[in-house]
C-alpha cells in the first residue's frame, strides 16, 4: 500500500486553495516543504501578525503568496476597538556590578547582563508584584532561557507572592502538563504564568492583563508576538466577539537595559517597534 508520505504529497498537490496562518514561519523547513508541494494551488492566502521583517526569508513569502495586498496596523485595530491599548513600561536600568570584557560573546552577555542581571530582574519582579496586588493576571517570557524562568519564579516567591499562584512552563513538560497550566491560568486558579519561547506565539489568552519581557532580545517577530499575547481584549461572559466600545488597557514591562552596548542596542530596537505604533503608550519609568 502507499505510504502516508506519498498519500500526503498527492493530497497537497491536488490542493486548489492554499491558506497559511502564521505565514512568517514559511522559512522553516517543514513549512517550506508543505508550501512547495501545494504548487498547483491557483489561489494563495497568507496571514500573519508579523508578516514582513528585515531578513531574506521575506523572499519566501513573496514567492509563495505574492506581495502584501492588505496591511492593518495594531494601532488601527486599537482605534477601532478590536484590541486593547498597551501601557508599556521601559524603565532605564544600568547594572555595573560585573563589567564584561570588551570582546564578550552573546552567550556571556545573555548570562551576565540578562539572566543574572539583578537590577533588571528586580524591576520586572516589582512590576509583576504590583500587577499581582491589583488582582490582574500576568504572563512573563524568558525566551529559550529556562534557568532565567526559575530565577524569576523564585524571586516572585521571595517577594511575597504565593507559590501556588505561579507556574513556569518550558518545552520539557508533557503537552498535558502544559495544557493544564494554561487551563488553570484561564480559570484564574493561578495568577502568573511564565514560559520560555513556547508562549511567544500561538497561545490564546485574551484575559491576560499584563506581560513582562525578561527575555528581551533583538527579534522583531518575537517582540511583536510577545506583545500580542496581551493585546487581545477580554470578551464578556457568553459573548462571541469583543465589545468594540469597551476600552481596555493592558500593562507590559520591557526594560531599557543599559548594562552593555549590546543590550542597549537591543533595547533601543524594541523601543523603536513600540514607538512606531501611535496607540502604544510608552513610559520610561516603573509602574506606579
Amino acid at each position: 500500500s502507499e505510504s502516508v508520505k506519498i498519500k500526503t504529497r498527492r493530497f497537497l498537490e491536488g490542493i486548489d486553495v492554499f491558506i497559511g496562518d502564521e505565514i512568517h514561519h514559511l522559512g522553516a523547513r517543514t513549512w517550506k516543504e508543505i508550501a512547495k508541494t501545494t504548487k498547483n494551488a491557483s489561489v494563495r492566502f497568507g496571514f500573519s501578525g508579523t508578516c514582513f521583517h528585515p531578513d531574506s526569508e521575506d523572499l519566501y513569502l513573496v514567492a509563495y503568496t505574492g506581495e502584501i495586498i492588505s496591511s492593518i496596523s495594531s494601532s488601527r485595530l486599537i482605534r477601532e476597538g478590536y484590541l486593547a491599548q498597551p501601557y508599556i513600561y521601559m524603565p532605564k536600568i544600568s547594572y555595573e556590578d560585573d563589567i564584561l570584557p570588551r570582546m564578550s560573546n552573546w552567550h556571556q552577555i545573555r548570562k551576565k547582563m540578562i539572566r543574572e542581571n539583578e537590577a533588571v530582574n528586580t524591576s520586572g519582579v516589582n512590576f509583576l508584584s504590583k500587577i499581582y496586588d491589583k488582582g490582574i493576571t500576568a504572563m512573563y517570557f524568558t525566551g529559550e532561557d529556562i534557568k532565567h524562568g526559575y530565577i524569576i519564579q523564585n524571586m516572585l516567591v521571595d517577594a511575597g507572592i504565593n507559590q501556588r499562584d505561579i507556574r513556569f512552563m518550558t518545552g520539557n513538560e508533557s503537552s498535558e502538563v502544559r495544557r493544564k497550566a494554561l487551563d488553570d491560568f484561564k480559570s484564574k486558579k493561578i495568577q502568573i504564568l511564565g514560559g520560555t519561547s513556547i508562549y511567544d506565539e500561538g497561545v490564546d489568552v485574551p484575559h491576560t492583563g499584563a506581560g513582562a519581557n525578561f527575555g528581551q532580545g533583538f527579534s522583531e517577530i518575537r517582540t511583536v508576538q510577545r506583545m500580542g499575547r496581551i493585546l487581545r481584549k477580554t470578551k464578556r461572559d457568553g459573548e462571541i466577539d469583543v465589545d468594540v466600545n469597551d476600552k481596555q488597557i493592558k500593562y507590559y514591562w520591557d526594560p531599557m537595559n543599559l548594562s552593555n552596548k549590546t543590550t542597549i542596542k537591543h533595547s533601543q530596537f524594541r523601543e523603536s517597534i513600540y514607538e512606531a505604533q501611535d496607540e502604544f503608550k510608552l513610559f520610561q519609568s516603573e509602574l506606579d
